[in-house]
């Protein structure tokens, strides 16, 4: 099942109406994660922006600067045994000007053989427009430990993951 069937949104790849701004920065971070799930390295060159400045952090990594360092990292992920299995949920979108963001959180699931792992991440991804569409310039997932409903306001089952 492709992703845009999974996500815990009502987005479409035909939305029967013009796609916004918003719209075209979710586009893009479908397809960052169809390129995570698919092992994708071709898909991950297109959603990038390659730019000296762009930045990854993974979980439990140090950061990926540049876009050398960031796509030998996606290599990386990619070239392990592990399938990957990535569900978005509580996908938010903010377009302030020129840079985007997209704060959701991430449900990995790492399969190899009979081993089944899943882990729970909560990712920020920051898109910047380069003149034809929206490209990826930092991406940051960090291992969600403990989930404190103390935090967070009105809105802290925002990113619960049940």
């Amino acid at each position: 099942m492709d992703i845009l069937a999974r996500v815990n949104s009502p987005m479409m790849l035909d939305l029967g109406y013009p796609m916004n701004t918003k719209d075209e920065v979710l586009m893009q971070n479908t397809r960052f994660y169809e390129a995570f799930e698919q092992k994708n390295l071709k898909l991950i060159d297109q959603v990038w922006l390659h730019a000296d400045y762009v930045k990854c952090v993974h979980p439990g990594s140090l950061v990926l600067e540049g876009w050398g360092n960031v796509r030998k990292g996606w290599r990386s992920i990619f070239d392990n045994a592990y399938q990957h299995e990535v569900l978005p949920r509580h996908v938010k979108v903010e377009v302030i000007g020129t840079p985007a963001t997209v704060v959701l959180g991430e449900e990995v699931t790492y399969t190899s053989g009979a081993m089944r792992q899943t882990q729970s991440v909560m990712a920020t991804n920051i898109f910047q427009h380069d003149g034809s569409t929206w490209r990826m310039i930092h991406h940051h997932g960090s291992h969600v430990l403990k989930i404190d409903p103390s935090i967070g306001g009105e809105d802290q089952d925002r990113f619960r993951y049940n």
